[in-house]
């Protein structure tokens, strides 16, 4: 059943066509899946009592309050919606600001208060006292990349604080790269994803909510974003089933009996402590059996406070540091321990560099131990799409093939002398089947899905393990250099 009105196929065919060709296929497929079943949206504030410097049009604009002597020439700019609604508007106290250049009016935009109505997403977003909701903002296409929105914004901004107002919040399509950059320039940031799935008559509201910071056109600092993360989740002992994190620390534990005994000579680095500060997975402390100093380091400094204070039994030394640009000196390390690090980049460049930096501080002969979501494990497109759902607490970067990862690897000057996959569970309905077991309180149920995903382990051996595998794994060295001789 289709969200919005019903589509001819002359107009779906007519307008896929315009989309893909002004806006590209990834464009094309969120507004067709729209039409569908899917809908989402970014959600931005503006706290009104610190604005930036007014910003100024290319061209000479004058800026006004819109009255009920304006309505024509409003319908003149925008025949939609009728004069009747446009004094509904204005009598229900809604306000509206607009752009005029000579005798014309170029863009406008309305603000509301008491309960926004978020016309793609048909629901209300109710508002405070103090608050507005802004919406409709439009700027005539002949007149568009002059810097009007920005420059018409900040006068409604600037006004409606005098009106008394503290915050306007806004929704912008996330397809919408314009209108992105528009409210980027008034200090407006995002606060959350907001959006519906819809299967006929059964609707679930979502709401994703990101760590304050700059819009994504500013690209949040990615220090800033794992701190919300650290504490999105504050009260809650772990974000992993006690079990499967039990599981998951085991198969670690035995990739470094298996990879790194002997423990290479120099001190370790464990370049993620994600587990250690959310979850039941911790094995930072299995790290120290070799004597040599430890290193705990996530780019987070909140993430990395947090473990510090859950393992305080370890001798670790707890830094925050982006893998991207280590503050180590080369060769600092015999043993790097990578667990699902590299795999959660917006840029796949970062993947490469990430890995030269690690080539850096690793010693000669040391040994990186490096793992990545699996991509062709049979339940990662199943990821990706909860991942794009907003269910996941975390962004997802790619998943990679063990092609992929080794030939990455030897890009960066590693030999790879191992591969392997681990956690042969199927993760996400391995999650949503324990916390089914778990709240059914059945404990003989709940033995057998443990017995099962324990023998499920057995598959590590077998050539479907490509398959079933959550993570591909690879132990890597840097090759010593031979010395040249006399000729």
């Amino acid at each position: 059943m289709l969200i919005g009105r019903t589509w001819t196929p002359g107009e779906v065919l007519t307008s896929s066509l315009r989309v893909f060709r002004e806006e590209g296929l990834k464009t094309l497929w969120f507004k067709t899946i729209g039409e569908i079943f899917y809908r989402r949206m970014l959600l931005l504030e503006c706290v009104l009592d610190d604005l930036p410097a007014p910003i100024t049009s290319r061209l000479p604009i004058d800026l006004h309050r819109l009255t009920s002597a304006d309505i024509d020439a409003y319908v003149q700019f925008r025949p939609q919606p009728a004069k009747s609604e446009l004094r509904r508007r204005l009598e229900a106290g809604d306000r509206c600001f607009w752009a005029g250049y000579g005798d014309r009016m170029v863009g406008a935009a309305w603000v509301s208060s008491g309960n926004g109505w978020i016309e793609y997403l048909q629901g209300h977003i109710p508002l405070k006292p103090g608050e507005g909701y802004l919406y409709e903002a439009y700027t005539h296409p002949d007149f568009r990349g002059y810097g009007i929105g920005p420059a018409l914004s900040g006068f409604a901004y600037r006004a409606l604080r005098e009106d008394g107002f503290h915050r306007i919040l806004i929704a912008v399509n996330l397809e919408n790269r314009p209108a992105r950059r528009t409210f980027c320039r008034n200090g407006e940031r995002v606060i959350a994803k907001r959006g519906f799935v819809k299967i006929g008559p059964w609707r679930h509201d979502f709401t994703q909510a990101p760590p304050g910071g700059p819009c994504p056109e500013e690209r949040t600092p990615p220090s800033q974003y794992w701190d919300g993360i650290a504490g999105e989740a504050a009260g809650r002992i772990s974000y992993m089933d006690a079990f499967l994190g039990r599981l998951k620390r085991r198969a670690y534990v035995g990739l470094l009996d298996r990879w790194a005994t002997p423990r290479p000579a120099g001190a370790v680095l464990k370049t993620d402590l994600f587990e250690e500060a959310k979850g039941p997975d911790a094995f930072l402390h299995e790290l120290e059996k070799g004597g040599d100093t430890v290193v705990g380091m996530d780019l987070s400094a909140r993430m990395a406070a947090g473990a510090r204070r859950r393992e305080d039994r370890c001798r670790a030394v707890f830094v925050a540091a982006d893998v991207r640009h280590l503050p180590f000196r080369s060769q600092s390390f015999g043993l790097i321990v990578s667990p699902s690090t590299l795999d959660h980049f917006p840029r796949s460049s970062d993947f490469g560099r990430s890995l030269r930096e690690l080539a850096r501080v690793l010693k000669q002969e040391g040994v990186l131990i490096l793992t990545l979501d699996n991509h062709f494990n049979v339940f990662d497109p199943l990821l990706r799409l909860v991942g794009r759902l907003g269910w996941v607490p975390y962004y997802l970067g790619r998943s990679y093939s063990f092609r992929h990862m080794i030939a990455e690897l030897e890009a960066a000057g590693f030999a790879v002398e191992d591969t392997t996959t681990l956690l042969q569970h199927p993760r996400l309905l391995g999650v949503g089947i324990t916390g089914l077991v778990n709240r059914l309180g059945f404990r003989p149920l709940r033995g057998l899905v443990h017995r099962l995903f324990l023998e499920a382990e057995r598959l590590e051996q077998t050539p479907l393990r490509s398959l079933t595998g959550c993570f591909v794994a690879a132990r890597a060295e840097i090759p010593k250099k031979e010395a040249l001789g006399p000729p």
